[in-house]
C-alpha cells in the first residue's frame, strides 16, 4: 500500500542547500560587521524565514526591516543555486523518478520562498511536483500543520494517506500535526526521535517497498491530537 503523495521538505531533504544559505548570510551581513558563523546560522535551520530574520534584525539592530533582509536572503541564494546548480541530497533525485514511476504524487513544502522553490523544480525531474507549498505563501508556517495540510488540500489527498520526509524538528513537528506518516531523515541539525517517526540516514534507503511499510503503521493520533491542541 503506497502512499497516496509523498511530501518533502526542501533544504537540506532533498538538495544540499544549507551552504548556499550560509553564503547568502555571511553576504547580508558582512557590510555591517557582524560575524556569523556556521554554529549560529545552525540554529535558524527549519525555522520560519521572517521569524529567523526579525530576530537576526533585532540581535545586530540592522539598519532594514525584516522583509527586506529576507528579500536579500532569497536574491542571494537563488543567484547562488542558479550560478552553482542544484545539489541533490543522496538518493533525492533518483526517488523522485522512482515516484513518478509508481504514479505516486508529490508535493514540495517549504519555509523557503517561491524564488527558491522554482529552480529547484525546475532541476527536477519534469512535471514531478503537482504541489508546491512555500514560506512566502503560507498563513501559518512550520511547526504549525497549514503548509502540509494546504499541500494535501491542493493534491485532494487525506492527511492519513499522505507521507512526509522530513530534515529538521520544525517540520517534523509540522507533519506529525497534520496527521500524516512520517520519515525522518538527517542533515545538517540533529532532530529528537518522536512517536510514529520512522528514520532513515538516507533518501538512499527510501524505496517503494519502505513507503508501503511506512503506510502500514498506525499514525500516533494521541501524540498528534495533542500537539496540535498546543500549537493552536
Amino acid at each position: 500500500m503506497l502512499p497516496e503523495a509523498v511530501l518533502f521538505d526542501l533544504d537540506g531533504t532533498l538538495a544540499q542547500t544549507e551552504q548556499a544559505w550560509f553564503q547568502a548570510e555571511l553576504a547580508v551581513l558582512k557590510p555591517f560587521g557582524v560575524t556569523w558563523t556556521a554554529g549560529i546560522a545552525e540554529k535558524y535551520i527549519g525555522a520560519s524565514l521572517c521569524q529567523s530574520s526579525q530576530s537576526i534584525v533585532d540581535e545586530y539592530s540592522l539598519p532594514m526591516t525584516a522583509h527586506v533582509f529576507t528579500e536579500n536572503l532569497v536574491d542571494n541564494v537563488e543567484k547562488i543555486l542558479l550560478r552553482q546548480g542544484v545539489q541533490w541530497m543522496p538518493g533525492a533525485y533518483e526517488l523522485l523518478l522512482s515516484l513518478a514511476r509508481s504514479s505516486v504524487r508529490v508535493g514540495l513544502v517549504t519555509a523557503s520562498w517561491k524564488k527558491i522553490a522554482d529552480v529547484i523544480v525546475a532541476n527536477a525531474p519534469h512535471n514531478v511536483f503537482s504541489a508546491v507549498v512555500t514560506g512566502d505563501a503560507c498563513v501559518q508556517e512550520k511547526p504549525h500543520p497549514y503548509p502540509y495540510l494546504k499541500a494535501a488540500d491542493i493534491l485532494d489527498v487525506s492527511p492519513e494517506k499522505c507521507c512526509v520526509i522530513e530534515d529538521s524538528s520544525t517540520g517534523l513537528r509540522s507533519a506529525i500535526h497534520a496527521g500524516m506518516h512520517v520519515i525522518s531523515v538527517p542533515c545538517v541539525a540533529s532532530v529528537p526521535s518522536y512517536e510514529g517517526v520512522h528514520h532513515v540516514r538516507s533518501l538512499s534507503e527510501v524505496s517503494m517497498e519502505f513507503l508501503s511499510q511506512v503506510m502500514e503503521c498506525v499514525i500516533p493520533l494521541t501524540f498528534y491530537k495533542k500537539e496540535n491542541k498546543n500549537e493552536q
